[in-house]
């Protein structure tokens, strides 16, 4: 995994840099009741292998994602084997439900709004990596990496736009 990725961040000359945050999606992990619902650690292990090759003066690299309504982020970060993974690499883990929500300012034209509320730590970082799971959704065909940043705000922001309309956003 660590040699792919590392070949397309080559190929495409991608070097990340300044505060380095990977967002896997691990909205609701248990290895037992719903294994194929997160992104892997093992996945996760190879990107952050990957990353640490390629990036340029990294200020910090860190794992950040905001659970499922009414699970612990930390308790997710457990089930799917990422504690093993973020000491291995001595990097930290940021847990979105923990951290203050702050608005952040949309300008591009055809925006469904003017702001977002996203965590501090999304609003300091400088280069996102985006770590979803293809998976099926009751309301659209396939969830890729754009609905995977619905888990980066809190459940007040998020329920805005997690309904049926998710295939046309």
């Amino acid at each position: 995994i660590s040699a792919i990725v590392r070949e397309g961040m080559e190929e495409l000359d991608v070097r990340p840099s300044g505060r380095i945050l990977l967002k896997p999606n691990v909205v609701i992990a248990h290895p037992e009741l719903f294994p194929h619902a997160f992104t892997r650690k093992e996945f996760l292990d190879g990107v952050i292998d990957a990353t640490k090759a390629r990036a340029q003066s990294p200020h910090e690299i860190a794992v950040g994602e905001r659970s499922g309504i009414t699970l612990p982020t930390r308790w997710t970060f457990k089930n799917a084997g990422y504690f093993d993974i973020l000491k291995k690499h001595r990097i930290k883990a940021r847990y979105f439900d923990e951290e203050r929500q702050v608005p952040v300012a949309l300008r591009k034209d055809g925006r469904l709004r003017d702001t977002v509320f996203v965590p501090e730590s999304i609003a300091r970082t400088e280069f996102l990596i985006n770590l979803p799971k293809f998976k099926a959704h009751p309301w659209c065909r396939l969830t890729l990496s754009l609905k995977n940043y619905i888990g980066i705000q809190d459940d007040r922001h998020r329920l805005v736009d997690h309904n049926i309309f998710l295939e046309q956003k």
